[in-house]
């Protein structure tokens, strides 16, 4: 059995990656989670971190949170190793791991976005470690259905034109009869945050948020909405 480390940004894709590799019988040996203090990074989802340390108290691994605030300065489609980069948050952390746990592989859960892939793979690469990637270049529409139909996901950020403010904290099957381009939001347009999966031993649910808008965008017309969290509880399934 091949034992994994799972990257997680608390959204659907790379927790729903990590119920795919469970069901085929991949051994989950710790979750990583890289808390970046940059609102737009290329990397990491900001949104919804407050969910990140209740994972702690509803799955039976280690979690370990890494607070970075180093930013993306090589942007190339192919990337290399470049000093001080976020993507080398991923390699120090992954390369401190390997001394206290056994795995083969790491999982993340990249649909479209090859810049993602691709920087998981370098790190991987010079780790001697194999990238799980599921859903790479999967149907999205095929994807959306399966989340939907087997885990319970909040959206927590909105970021188009039509996809209103309303929707943030609302399910998300409330997006399944809109238009939609990219129905796992691989455009941007959504985040997400997991309340229950499969393979959680408890569930969380939001008692209490606030949504906010971009503060980039305090004088412009607004488009960017964000949710807060302000009280998660632990409830039994």
């Amino acid at each position: 059995m091949k034992r994994f480390v799972g990257l997680i940004s608390g959204g659907k894709d790379s927790f729903y990656t990590i119920e795919l590799l469970k069901q085929k019988e991949y051994n989950l040996v710790a979750l990583v989670y890289i808390k970046s203090t940059d609102i737009d990074s290329y990397m990491y989802q900001t949104v919804g971190h407050e969910m990140i340390p209740f994972y702690r108290q509803v799955l039976d691994v280690p979690i370990y949170i890494i607070e970075t605030n180093r930013k993306a300065i090589n942007t190339d489609k192919e990337y290399v190793h470049t000093l001080n980069d976020e993507v080398e948050v991923i390699y120090d952390h992954l390369y401190e791991l390997q001394k206290k746990a056994v795995f083969e592989c790491v999982s993340v859960g990249a649909i479209k976005s090859y810049y993602q892939y691709n920087r998981i793979k370098s790190v991987c690469d010079r780790l001697n470690l194999s990238v799980l990637t599921p859903l790479f270049n999967l149907d999205q529409r095929v994807i959306y259905d399966a989340i939907i139909e087997c885990m319970d996901v909040v959206i927590v950020k909105v970021a188009c034109t039509n996809l209103g403010k309303e929707i943030v904290g609302k399910n998300l099957n409330v997006i399944s009869g809109m238009r939609v381009d990219n129905w796992c939001g691989e455009g941007g347009e959504y985040e997400t945050a997991v309340l229950d999966a499969p393979f959680f031993k408890k569930k969380l649910r939001i008692k209490n948020y606030e949504v906010l808008h971009h503060p980039e965008e305090e004088d412009k017309e607004r488009t960017v909405f964000f949710m807060k969290i302000n009280e998660i509880e632990v409830l039994e399934k």
